[in-house]
């Protein structure tokens, strides 16, 4: 059994020496404990408390008919539909259990995530939540782990702003991609996954390229934070954007209308303002001309000359 195999089965709730037992279960259905413990050379008596736990979380039938233990595995599809129904069975149980107490108020630290299945669960969770706008610097592989959620998240009517690193298009959303696959991708040692959300959450993070695990991952719901975060991010893919028109060799004014648009839609129609409230002097409504001029990056004193 290679690594890879015996991770995904470990992650999925087995032991080592139950995953080992399982694949030669699915390998030679149909024997007896001690022809398992044969074929994973492993003594008889742990392979049977093995085969036993296996069939205790569904991965294994026994045959109880008198002709001796004989074990069958499980196919993996049918396990893990087992395996999903009975957490979902647990998720109502429990909800229903602990409706009293409410939700946890979750303080508004920066916390790190440990998997990437906890990154796709807090990204996806944002999605559903957004209302307003969304910006992300993401690779490909987790972008079309997310796709269906992104184009949910569009057609309800949130602003959502890509940057990514090969040629795509994702239905609603506005995308800036190469046209051709990026050196980026080949260099770095995992898949970038940077989002945030509605200038009041973030996740910033780079996912294994192949496994569940991450190389670093952090998760944050503070609004100030949140709020750099979206500026920084919102600066990459503009000068991604503006980029790409200088070496198209665009006019001036196009360009200064173009970061004039991305400003405008991403920046000043959000709720960038509001979250800000606490830690700056702002007016209730910005003059467009001076959001339009400060936003394209020239001294407004030199355009009121």
């Amino acid at each position: 059994m290679n690594k890879r195999v015996q991770s995904l089965l470990v992650d999925a709730g087995f032991n080592q020496l139950e995953a080992t037992a399982y694949v030669a279960l699915l390998k030679e259905s149909g024997s007896t404990g001690y022809r398992i413990s044969q074929i994973i050379g492993k003594p008889a008596a742990n392979t049977y408390k093995a085969l036993d736990s296996l069939v205790r979380k569904g991965a294994a039938l026994v045959d109880g008919s008198g002709r001796g233990r004989v074990y069958m595995g499980v196919p993996v599809g049918e396990y893990l539909e087992g395996m999903k129904q009975n957490i979902e069975a647990k998720r109502q149980a429990l909800e229903k259990e602990l409706a009293d107490l409410g939700g946890a108020t979750i303080e508004q630290g920066l916390y790190r995530l440990t998997n990437a299945e906890q990154v796709y669960t807090r990204v996806r969770k944002m999605l559903h939540e957004a209302r307003s706008v969304m910006l992300f610097d993401i690779w490909p592989a987790p972008l079309e782990n997310l796709r269906p959620d992104l184009e949910r998240a569009a057609k309800r009517g949130v602003k959502i702003l890509v940057k990514t690193y090969a040629p795509v298009e994702v239905a609603g959303c506005e995308v800036f991609a190469p046209e051709k696959e990026a050196e980026q991708i080949r260099v770095w040692k995992g898949d970038w996954l940077i989002v945030v959300a509605d200038c009041q959450e973030f996740v910033v993070s780079l996912l294994e390229k192949s496994g569940p695990g991450v190389l670093e991952a952090l998760w944050s719901s503070n609004d100030y934070l949140a709020l750099l975060t979206h500026n920084w991010v919102l600066q990459e893919l503009t000068l991604t954007r503006l980029g790409r028109l200088v070496w198209q060799k665009t006019n001036r004014d196009d360009i200064v209308k173009e970061a004039n648009r991305l400003a405008r839609r991403y920046m000043i129609e959000t709720p960038m303002h509001k979250v800000a409230a606490p830690w700056a002097v702002l007016r209730k409504e910005a003059p467009a001309e001076a959001c339009e001029s400060d936003s394209a990056g020239e001294p407004r004193s030199r355009k009121e000359d």
